[in-house]
């Protein structure tokens, strides 16, 4: 009778142990096979992550479908920073995070502040170089900024709102304005996409397409390759998705059935196209004719209210910005294929970057 209950008793002491030594694994992000060490990884699924956490501190999340897979990389609280409202990545693994404070950041991947300019007035902004293209909707200006807060040139859009702003491979300047931040359009309206190019050459609007008006009301663009991608407002619940050519042909239109009210938007390398949805809290990824390849909830991360996400080609990475002043950098997989032409491309821009350009 001893015997079996000092058995009984090494058995609890052995079980017990070995539940500390893996929980100790997990909260410290590893776990061992064999002789190699790797992140401990959750897929979304029916646990509860909050729980999970509890239990084991911070985790990787992961999701694949097909091709396109994302896994969370690390994610940080700014207590600094109020409302993320715009993110513009750096080359080096940092960002640069605008709110509404009159100030931009750069931020580092440990959660940690750099550097802070002051830069009032900003309605959207994108990075050119080592200058901030910016635009303001109060001042009705698109100026280039330099990283120590200098004004290096300033151009104005007036009469027309600039309400949204992109830097293309080339060099060009997207930028979206209005005439009237409103749904009502006439014949009299302007809704188009300006296309600034390089000194000398005449801007191109993107307006009309066979005489038929294309935008109700375009506020966020980016590009793929040669191709530009907006989002066009149509009400306060409803938005879709364009596919332009540089000559306003448009290639596809994407929009979903309810309420669909997409905040941003963005394009991989692999020219798979990131929609960011308020509505649903959710990341639609496109392919380049327009079809769903993917939908990830981003509840499946425990994000909620997204704001805003940026994608840094350099380090296949996507920030993404959501309530509680919190940042989420993902990794994207299968980018791979196209890691040598974006350093090919980075060093064109560089060398576009040392000539004047268009203001």
């Amino acid at each position: 009778m001893e015997v079996k209950t000092e058995l009984i008793r090494f058995v609890k002491e052995r079980q017990h142990r070995d539940r500390s030594v893996i929980e100790g694994r997990f909260r410290s992000g590893i776990h061992t096979q064999g002789n190699t060490t790797s992140p401990a990884i959750f897929r979304p699924g029916a646990n509860d992550l909050n729980s999970i956490k509890e239990l084991y501190g911070d985790i990787l999340l992961s999701y694949e479908n097909g091709k396109f897979s994302l896994s969370t990389n690390k994610s940080f609280e700014y207590k600094q920073i109020m409302n993320i409202r715009l993110i513009i990545p750096t080359n080096n693994s940092k960002a640069w995070i605008y709110n509404d404070s009159n100030e931009v950041v750069k931020v580092n991947q440990l959660g940690s502040i750099e550097k802070s300019i002051f830069m009032d007035s900003v309605e959207h902004a994108a990075r050119q170089g080592n200058e901030f293209i910016v635009i303001s909707s109060d001042m009705l200006t698109i100026r280039r900024i330099q990283e120590n807060g200098t004004i290096r040139s300033e151009m104005t859009t007036s009469p027309l709102f600039p309400l949204g702003t992109h830097v293309t491979d080339d060099g060009d300047i997207l930028v979206c304005l209005v005439d009237r931040y409103d749904f009502s359009v006439t014949t009299k309206s302007r809704r188009l996409i300006m296309i600034y190019h390089h000194i000398g050459i005449i801007p191109t609007e993107l307006e009309y397409e066979k005489g038929n008006r294309i935008f109700t009301l375009p506020n966020r663009v980016t590009s793929s390759r040669k191709n530009v991608i907006a989002i066009d407002v149509q009400s306060r619940t409803r938005s879709r998705i364009l596919c332009l050519t540089h000559n306003g042909k448009i290639l596809f239109e994407f929009s979903r059935h309810g309420h669909f009210c997409p905040c941003d938007v963005c394009a991989t390398p692999n020219q798979e196209i990131l929609v960011l949805d308020e509505a649903t809290h959710s990341i639609y990824v496109l392919n380049i004719d327009g079809l769903v390849l993917s939908t990830v909830r981003l509840s499946d991360f425990c994000i909620e209210q997204p704001t805003t996400m940026a994608f840094d080609t350099r380090n296949n990475e996507l920030w993404l910005g959501h309530s509680n002043n919190k940042i989420t950098i993902f990794s994207i997989g299968d980018v791979s294929k196209s890691e040598n032409v974006q350093s090919e491309d980075s060093q064109e821009i560089t060398n576009l970057e040392s000539e004047e350009t268009w203001f």
